[in-house]
């Protein structure tokens, strides 16, 4: 218990946690570097710049739409 704030409840990732943790990461790198070998550098650079654009696509426009949508406002 937070001894601050009763409602909330503390908790700390075991040894146990991390080295799932550390496992998965490991298992997501080996499978990212397999797609890298599979597409070349060309298409991986491409998939990169895509990704990026993505990412920032969904970072400043759904935010807005998603407040707006909460307020009532449905214009995009």
């Amino acid at each position: 218990m937070d001894p601050e704030d009763r409602r909330a409840v503390r908790i700390t990732i075991t040894e146990a946690g991390r080295a799932i943790i550390r496992a998965a990461h490991e298992e997501r790198m080996e499978i990212f570097n397999k797609l890298v070998e599979h597409l070349g550098e060309e298409d991986s650079l491409q998939l990169a710049a895509l990704l990026t654009k993505v990412y920032s696509f969904f970072d400043s426009k759904v935010p807005q739409e998603s407040e707006a949508n909460a307020q009532g406002d449905d214009t995009p």
